[in-house]
């Protein structure tokens, strides 16, 4: 300082008490490198949520463990996408009426229960479900179902489940009688997919009667004996139905399964006419169950309805078929949810790829017991 000029000299002593002004503040030079990096980082965080989802996924809540949903299950066996999405299939109308051809097989549900609820698997919308596993078989994917995972069973003749299906745990979970879960099949290998211990639960499997002594299910029964199915292990799906709805209308259970499997049997043996009216039944009988629950407005409020299939069929003349693989026609499956805190949305697109487990995983979502959630985009857009 005492070389320079004295101009130069008050110039270099003003710095030097700017200089120690800054030293002694509050922050010291790591400080405000750090304070930098933090506005960097705020800055970055702030663009990289500018440019998210604009739809994140929240955050999934379990229900309360006590609350008291009631399910009803209904399977239709072996039922393609091609009739449950777009109707009748062009190609295999040959022995089908114009007047036929020009209603969907399942009218009723299209026009008055799709939009109370959820439909998975319509391709045209970008959505699409599959079976559990490659199997493509009834009873793999039965206990897929009630196992909620890819089961050991490859062939329709596998013995009942080594672990614990979703109502194994769920009724122990919530204390429910084996009156409060019912099954009713009109195929007869359905008893080895619902439990790990043969005999749990009240069921009535095809082709018997229903074992019981309450009269009024004598008539259902004598009717199973007079009209027996033209298939030996299958009972008729009027009489498995009927039994159900009689049972739901006197005993309000927790769980109702209704199993029906006219629809396969038809289109294995390549009666595409005989599969439609089976199809047109089912519709049929949807509208039955939405009368009924109308009457019983106390448990419709809390019911949720779960409607899939175990399987679809492979497409022209393989219709009749449905072979292993998961690129095949008959791996990709349909499902529709309705009722309880189901969004009313029809069909949806969805990103995530759901499977037969996603039975389970509902209805241990909605009773608030631990299950891993395997879709929770697909969670977020339905509950």
């Amino acid at each position: 300082k005492n070389l320079v000029n004295p101009d130069m000299k008050q110039r270099l002593d003003e710095f030097d008490a700017i200089k120690t002004q800054d030293m002694s503040s509050e922050e010291s030079p790591r400080e405000n490198i750090e304070a930098k990096k933090k506005k960097k980082l705020a800055k970055t965080t702030k663009l990289a949520e500018a440019e998210a989802d604009p739809h994140p996924i929240p955050k999934l809540q379990l229900a309360e463990k006590n609350t008291l949903y009631n399910i009803v299950l209904i399977t239709l066996d072996g039922v393609r996408r091609r009739e449950f999405f777009q109707g009748i299939d062009p190609e295999l109308s040959k022995n089908i009426s114009a007047k036929d051809m020009n209603r969907h097989p399942f009218q009723y549900f299209w026009r008055h229960l799709a939009q109370r609820g959820v439909v998975l698997g319509d391709e045209r919308k970008g959505s699409s479900m599959t079976v559990t596993g490659d199997c493509n078989k009834s009873l793999p994917s039965y206990h897929n179902i009630y196992l909620g995972k890819d089961s050991f069973c490859k062939t329709n003749t596998c013995p009942p489940p080594k672990d614990k299906t979703f109502l194994d745990i769920w009724q122990q979970e919530q204390n429910l009688q084996d009156s409060e879960i019912a099954i009713f099949s009109s195929w007869n290998m359905i008893k080895r997919s619902i439990s790990h211990i043969p005999g749990s639960f009240t069921s009535s499997i095809g082709p018997e009667i229903f074992a019981t002594k309450n009269p009024i299910f004598v008539k259902i029964n004598e009717n199973i004996i007079r009209h027996p199915s033209k298939w030996p292990q299958v009972r008729p799906d009027q009489y498995t139905w009927e039994l159900a709805l009689t049972y739901l209308k006197n005993y309000q259970p927790r769980f109702l399964a209704i199993h029906l499997g006219e629809s396969d049997e038809w289109a294995h043996e390549n009666n595409y006419p005989l599969y439609i009216k089976a199809l047109k039944s089912y519709d049929e009988k949807l509208k039955e169950l939405d009368d009924i629950l109308k009457t019983m407005p106390n448990y419709a409020k809390n019911t949720i309805i779960i409607m899939t299939t175990d399987h679809s069929r492979g497409n022209g003349s393989e219709w009749t078929s449905h072979h292993a693989g998961n690129t095949r026609p008959e791996h990709f499956i349909w499902t529709y949810v309705m009722g309880g805190p189901i969004k009313p949305l029809s069909s949806i697109y969805h990103q995530e790829v759901p499977s037969h487990n996603i039975t389970k995983q509902i209805i241990f979502y909605l009773h608030g017991i631990p299950t891993e959630i395997s879709y929770p985009k697909l969670f977020s857009q339905i509950f």
